[in-house]
């Protein structure tokens, strides 16, 4: 099976290295504006470079978009339009119309299309997962994600991306995939501006979840701090006790009895998810990452930015 990538930073370099780990794929192509990362990517990994998307050849089965967040729209569009299956990194939008727009398509085109919530495959959360029905009905969900700033190194868009739908638009899925619920209303946001962007550079937002979950979601870049990898805390309460999530370090149960579960470290997330995508289009199988999910975690920034300038409770629509 062929394969091309669109976008030739770190995150394309990612995704070249996992398609290497691949049984049957053949990764074809690079494509990348700046014709010198195209070349230097496809000399690694042997691949012809391309610097035009339209480039691509029929003989191409699926393309990883890993371009800068804002471009993931068109990009994936114009893909599917092609009859490509796309695989496109997060966000999937930078808007819930555009999701939509996205999810919509693919079913027109009838065209697999997945988004890269890579930390779903992360032992942590799959184990969360499982455990989370011993906390019982939930009632409360919490969440924090710290990150450095410095950590993040230098990136001309990302001032108009911002924190969320850089970073916590992971958690943001995490938190559905985690308790099957999805988020319903932003009932209150504030936003930070300290770095002077044009989007956030921080967040704290009252979000009410299916069944009437209240959570208290929060996140910003840290300026001093080190990157450790235990970035993000996700914790559920229900009736019956609570599970406190600490990615890169264990799991707290807290029920009628008190637990730590401890929690083999992360292999290649890249390969795992990127394996399974392939498997589901070989078979004609729907993704394992379902787009909607896409659309959930991009409807929910976009209600927290709103409800963040507006002052007011912003409803989430469905799709």
């Amino acid at each position: 099976m062929k394969v091309a990538i669109v976008g030739c930073g770190g995150i394309g370099r990612a995704h070249a290295l996992a398609y290497g780990q691949l049984d049957g794929v053949e990764l074809a192509y690079v494509v990348d504006r700046d014709p010198g990362r195209a070349e230097a990517l496809a000399a690694e990994v042997g691949a012809e470079p391309l610097t035009d998307l339209g480039l691509l050849t029929d003989a191409v089965r699926i393309v990883s978009v890993t371009t800068d967040p804002a471009s993931h729209g068109p990009l994936a569009t114009e893909c599917l339009r092609r009859g490509f299956a796309v695989f496109c990194e997060k966000p999937l939008g930078m808007t819930a119309a555009e999701a939509r727009g996205l999810v919509e398509l693919a079913r027109e085109v009838k065209q697999p299309l997945s988004v890269g919530f890579k930390m779903r495959y992360e032992p942590i959360f799959t184990k969360a997962r499982e455990l989370v029905g011993e906390v019982g009905s939930i009632v409360q969900i919490a969440t924090t994600k710290v990150q450095p700033f410095a950590h993040r190194g230098p990136a001309e868009w990302r001032d108009k991306v911002g924190a969320m739908f850089e970073l916590s638009v992971h958690d943001f899925d995490l938190i559905s995939f985690v308790t099957g619920l999805w988020p319903m209303k932003v009932q209150a946001a504030t936003l930070s501006h300290r770095l002077d962007w044009e989007r956030e550079d921080g967040f704290t937002a009252l979000v009410e979840y299916e069944g009437g979950a209240q959570g208290a979601l929060s996140g910003c870049y840290t300026l001093e701090s080190k990157w450790l990898a235990s970035d993000f805390c996700l914790t559920v309460t229900g009736e019956k006790g609570c599970m406190r999530v600490l990615r890169g370090d264990r799991i707290v149960m807290h029920t009628d009895t008190y637990e730590a579960v401890e929690v083999e470290a992360p292999g290649n997330t890249f390969v795992t998810e990127l394996g399974e995508f392939v498997e589901a289009v070989q078979d004609g199988k729907e993704p394992p990452i379902e787009p909607e999910a896409g659309y959930w975690s991009t409807a929910l920034i976009d209600g927290i930015w709103e409800a963040g300038l507006g002052g007011k409770a912003v409803e989430i629509s469905r799709i």
